[in-house]
């Protein structure tokens, strides 16, 4: 109790250290004082004793010219004065040092506001959230009654271009459960093919299942084929020049983004599609289903940091697509080459300081306006952040309260808030630190946590924004080496095009496919790699935790294991075309 008393003076806001406590005693003196002076009288004493009637008291005393009642109401007005002149005061140094703090943030050049952030400037026709199939997405996007509507219509007007939704769920038998490749597209094919034909009553538990790769994607080809002309309709409308999503910044928190969970739906149908074509062995059609999952990945995407994460999603689905490419041999160099040149564009760990800026951004757009609201008004707003209920407070109390602390709730909060941008300040330092460090060290050495209890020194806005915030650069770091990952395994593949044997080891791609071995970030040193066979081979990251564990990548952190198993492993060959036997769960 001590404790937590002593680390809440540094965020009360300047002179309440005194101003709560003098006014807090002269209000007791005044009470005391006047329950000593009405003792004479049984009636008045009653009064006096209870806070809530001890006006009543006072009055009593005045009427019966009693010159004592001038100690309670000295003591009372003394109390007042201590409490609006302390506050006000408090109210105006507190605004002033955040002011103060948010023009030193601008003079460095850093967004603040949302009109900090630039937009780029596109021509409407040229616009994909212009296009008429997406421009659903545009209106929903837009704050207003009218764009409530247009929301709950989204779901209905692109239900064609989602998966199939079914509960089944499929249970292989595993050798090494914890040995698994970090994607199973095949696998995903097959359960998608096995829920669509027991939903549609077209299998039974035990009969007419897909047992093989082409099983299920022959069963899955109707279903795509009905939905071409949407994924056309997507395709030609997320490769149009300008990428404009109407963000409405000045929202704050409250900000829409429809647009992200259907652009991670229309990813998921078209990686699938890639997929079902890649074992079909259609290198044309598999090839710009998977260029078009990249290319939704990098459509309306921002530096918001939710955004971020579900580019992160985004990128891991079209991820799938170039494994089962691989497995079957579809694509030619140049298609691979292609891809790979995407990949080196992606830098997800230079963009998270950045993300971070934007949440400011935000978090400032949010707070600014309750820092000018009554007490109740702004309590409840911070309820509803936390998601907290409405206070349950009305009447002539609220009245009150509102009156006597809206100027100190005013500089508590003002407080809060520069506390909470000087957290946002020191994260972005520390992520720009971090992501010059990648550029020469070893991933598994520059990732970040930020601690709940040092945020917490950074008041009631850092306890409730900043921890989500803690693991972004570490998930960037991860999809990064994955993204690494990939572009290696691609490496390898045009080596087995021109030799149609895949390499025995790394040495063989430089200098031909790739100017120095393929490095594993996480480590510093070479990706694990062996050959299988001349037709296939495995690839992995080190992780997390930069130990080699083989392969391994443990689902849950063992009780004898504080450093749990964390590589991600890609394997290519034979082994990985077909799927093991399987029971429904």
């Amino acid at each position: 109790m001590q404790t937590s008393f002593i680390q809440l003076i540094p965020l009360l806001p300047e002179g309440a250290i005194w101003i709560i406590p003098l006014s807090l005693i002269l209000l007791v003196a005044g009470w005391m004082s006047s329950i000593a002076i009405a003792v004479k009288s049984k009636w008045l004493a009653l009064f006096a004793i209870f806070p809530l009637t001890n006006p009543i008291a006072i009055m009593g005393m005045i009427y019966k010219n009693t010159s004592k009642s001038m100690i309670p109401i000295g003591l009372y007005a003394l109390a007042l004065m201590v409490w609006f002149t302390g506050s006000n005061r408090s109210y105006k140094l507190e605004f002033e040092r955040l002011i103060a703090y948010e023009t030193g943030l601008i003079e460095q050049g850093e967004p603040i506001k949302p009109s900090d952030i630039p937009g780029p400037k596109v021509n409407a026709d040229e616009n994909v959230w212009e296009h008429p199939f997406l421009k659903p997405l545009t209106m929903a996007g837009r704050p207003g009654k009218t764009d409530d509507v247009a929301r709950e219509k989204l779901d209905k007007f692109y239900e064609r271009l989602q998966l199939p939704k079914h509960r089944v769920r499929l249970k292989y038998e595993e050798t090494s459960p914890e040995r698994l490749p970090m994607f199973l597209p095949t696998r995903k094919l097959v359960e998608l093919s096995v829920g669509i034909k027991l939903e549609a009553n077209q299998a039974t538990l035990t009969e007419d299942l897909p047992r093989s790769p082409i099983e299920a994607a022959r069963a899955l080809e109707p279903f795509f084929k009905t939905i071409q002309p949407d994924i056309s309709l997507l395709a030609e409308a997320v490769y149009r020049k300008g990428d404009a999503y109407p963000l409405a910044w000045d929202q704050g928190f409250n900000l829409q983004l429809p647009h992200l969970t259907k652009m991670r739906a229309f990813s998921q149908i078209a990686h699938m599609d890639s997929i079902m074509h890649s074992t079909l062995g259609h290198s044309n059609e598999s090839f710009e289903s998977a260029k078009l999952a990249f290319q939704l990945s990098e459509t309306g995407d921002s530096d918001i940091l939710i955004s971020r994460l579900v580019q992160m999603a985004q990128q891991t689905i079209a991820l799938d697509t170039l494994v089962t490419a691989q497995n079957h041999h579809v694509w030619n160099e140049a298609q691979w080459i292609e891809i790979r040149d995407k990949l080196d564009s992606i830098n997800m760990i230079q963009l998270m300081p950045d993300s971070l800026r934007v949440e400011r951004v935000m978090g400032r757009a949010t707070i600014s306006p309750l820092l000018e609201q009554t007490w109740s008004d702004a309590m409840h707003t911070i309820g509803n952040m936390g998601s907290g209920d409405r206070l349950p407070i009305e009447g002539m109390i609220k009245s009150a309260l509102d009156f006597f602390g809206s100027n100190f709730s005013g500089a508590f909060l003002a407080k809060q808030w520069r506390l909470c941008q000087e957290a946002y300040s020191l994260m972005i330092d520390d992520l720009e630190k971090a992501a010059e460090a990648s550029k020469s060290q070893a991933w598994k050495d520059v990732q970040i946590s930020w601690n709940d209890a040092d945020l917490r020194q950074y008041g009631l806005f850092a306890a409730l924004l900043l921890p989500a915030l803690d693991k972004a650069l570490n998930k960037a770091i991860l999809q990064q080496a994955k993204l690494e990952l990939a572009k290696a395994s691609i490496d390898i593949e045009r080596y087995f095009l021109k030799n149609k044997v895949y390499p025995e080891n790394l040495d063989a791609l430089v200098p031909v496919y790739t100017d120095t071995i393929p490095l594993d970030p996480m480590s510093g040193i070479s990706f694990a790699y062996k050959q299988l066979s001349k037709d296939s081979f495995e690839i992995y990251s080190v992780g997390r935790n930069g130990r080699d564990d083989g392969g391994k990548q443990a689902k849950k952190n063992r009780e004898d294991d504080t450093i749990p198993e964390d590589d991600f492993l890609w394997v290519i060959g034979d082994a990985s075309k077909g799927i093991p036997p399987y029971t429904i769960k």
